[in-house]
């Protein structure tokens, strides 16, 4: 075998055994300073937003800090254009202005490209950049990694920050730790990239006001009309609420607005609301190139099947969140492997936990991207989405028979509820919509108890939901539910003549059914009470029943409006009916069944 060792100066202190070495160390066991380095790329235009983020990463990096156990990695998690790789940059430009470090390395892994840069060859570039002759390179990875290590402590002086932008597994940037030392490793990546041993840092996308501060840094530095953020904050909120307050979003809004100085922010912020996909219209401000998109293509291909699918259903599950519980129904899966699955979408910055744990969100812009795919694929995910219809019908029952199904939720009943109200909503309408009817009447019908939670404007557009599909379903029972639970509705409106109205409409319907009638009667009658009171009242009740009412108008109300007999009237035959078992008198003629709901929602 053909050996051959070339070691010059320096130090020995371990064993060199290799068919071919190329060792080369500083010369008479000093330093040997770096030659002159790459410049960093610059700061992309308008950062802003993350100085928190920013401080954390200077604190966490510092070669002097005071730890029993210092930071050597440190890597930024988060979403296609966050703003990853400008929060590392800005992150070693202050580091180096600190004098933290005497050097700083960037390379770009392209983590997620069609070709990412393999170990090997992110060794071979630092190792190049840091002044080793390609003939001295050590064909493997781990003698690059051992040299990058020696080459770098026998610099003396101040430390180095390599800054690994792209990366997309930890293999790529495994071998690029440092050794002790004041020399440091700042790593991004859309994945969390745990099994690097490194200290996470999750970046979110900006608040609403940073949002808003990056567009207007835009147009301040190209001196564009910058006036139009301050002179339209709701709109420049609207916009930036339009973008998802994502970096990358904000950035083509921001390019369109300083290409046409006169475009309005509203003008815009109307185009980007439009009927249709806000993703592509976004994406349209970008000249072709749909940077949004392409971000998202880009960390799709690194799914396997399994996440992929997770990924697709989960866009098209109802509500901005979804629990873990749900999220198994919705799988198929138990919940242990549900939040194993889970856990491991959101490693990829696809999908976010939130703080408390147990509930898992998308960004809007990867929702509608990822529902896109979804209905693409047909009827393949029909079976999955009736699932998690069936799951929060029955656990909406469950909850609202409490834990001793005797109809009276306890505390954790009512936080379900509450926790679940905007799911269950869009839940109610996507049944309606994939002809689920009984399910999504099932729904609503437990929503129309709960106003108060989620507000009785919308527990009127609940009711009117509930019409529609007792009438899709031909059934005169529910219809009449759906009347009675409308009336209440609009009395919580103090709508209260369309309320009488509703409730005699389910009188008509509910003939035959005495229990149920025994209730609207009562409603009705209060309801007809509560139309004439009024802070101060001139009129009274006879000690006969006879009612006193004033005459003309009082307070502003018209005398018709003054309907105490007719509400003692019902009242009375209210209670004759709970005496007789139900036995109820003809209600009123009210609004007939013509397949059109009455009243306006």
């Amino acid at each position: 075998m053909d050996v051959s060792n070339a070691i010059s100066g320096g130090e020995f202190q371990n064993v060199v055994m290799a068919a071919h070495a190329h060792v080369t160390l500083a010369s008479g066991g000093g330093p040997v300073g770096l030659p002159d380095l790459p410049e960093l790329p610059p700061v992309p235009q308008g950062f802003t937003g993350r100085e928190a983020e920013l401080a954390e990463l200077l604190a966490l990096l510092d070669p002097e800090a005071v730890s029993a156990e210092p930071v050597l990695v440190a890597s930024v998690a988060g979403l296609g254009g966050v703003g990853k790789t400008t929060l590392a940059l800005a992150t070693a430009h202050a580091a180096l202005d600190r004098a933290r470090f005497a050097h700083a390395l960037f390379v770009d892994l392209r983590g997620y490209d069609d070709s990412p840069v393999a170990p090997g060859q992110v060794l071979d570039t630092l190792l190049r950049a840091l002044g080793i002759p390609p003939a001295e390179l050590p064909p493997d990875d781990g003698g690059r990694a051992a040299l990058l290590r020696s080459r770098l402590r026998t610099a003396g002086g101040l430390g180095t920050l390599i800054v690994a932008d792209n990366a997309s597994t930890a293999d790529q940037v495994r071998h690029l730790r440092p050794g002790p030392g004041p020399h440091r490793l700042l790593v991004t990546s859309r994945h969390t990239l745990s099994a690097l041993d490194a200290t996470l840092v999750d970046l979110d996308v900006l608040t609403p006001d940073g949002a808003v501060d990056l567009i207007a840094r835009r147009l301040r530095t190209a001196r564009r009309r910058p006036e139009r953020i301050t002179d339209d904050s709701t709109d420049a909120l609207r916009l930036a609420g339009l973008c998802g307050h994502l970096p990358l979003a904000l950035a083509l809004v921001a390019t369109e607005l300083v290409q046409d100085p006169h475009l309005a922010l509203t003008e815009l912020a109307d185009e980007l609301s439009e009927e249709g996909g806000r993703l592509e219209r976004i994406d349209g401000l970008s000249d072709g190139q749909r940077p949004v998109r392409l971000a998202l293509d880009r960390s799709r291909r690194r799914l396997d099947p399994a996440q992929t699918e997770l990924l697709d259903l989960l866009a098209l599950a109802p509500g901005p969140d979804i629990s873990t519980a749900a999220a198994a129904a919705l799988t198929a899966n138990s919940p242990r492997e549900a939040r194993r699955r889970l856990a491991g979408l959101a490693a990829t910055g696809l999908l976010r936990q939130s703080p408390e744990g147990g509930r898992w969100s998308m960004h809007d812009l990867v929702r509608e991207y990822a529902a896109g795919h979804a209905r693409a694929a047909g009827d393949r995910y029909a079976p999955h989405l009736r699932a998690l219809l069936a799951h929060y019908a029955d656990e909406f029952e469950r909850a609202h028979l409490g834990p001793d199904a005797d109809g009276y939720p306890g505390a954790e009943d009512v936080g379900w509820v509450s926790d679940e109200c905007s799911n269950l909503i869009e839940a109610a309408q996507l049944a309606e919509a994939t002809g689920e009817w009984a399910t999504a009447f099932r729904i609503g019908k437990l929503l129309a108890s709960y106003g108060p939670l989620y507000g009785d404007q919308e527990r009127l557009e609940t009711t009117t939901l509930m019409l529609r599909v007792a009438r899709r379903l031909d059934d005169p029972d529910r219809e009449g539910e759906a009347w009675h639970d409308r009336g209440l509705a609009l009395r919580a409106l103090n709508r209260r003549v369309e309320a009488a109205e509703a409730l005699r409409s389910a009188l008509r319907l509910w003939s035959g059914h005495p229990a149920f009638c025994v209730v609207a009667w009562f409603n009705l009658g209060q309801t007809l009470s509560e139309l004439g009171e009024f802070p101060t009242y001139g009129g009274r009740v006879e000690p006969d029943g006879g009612v006193d009412e004033p005459p003309g108008e009082t307070w502003g109300i018209p005398e018709p409006m003054w309907r105490f007999a007719e509400a003692v009237r019902v009242h009375e035959e209210w209670r004759a009916a709970d005496s007789r078992g139900g036995d109820e008198p003809e209600p009123a003629a009210g609004p007939q069944r013509t397949g059109e709901e009455t009243g306006s929602a």
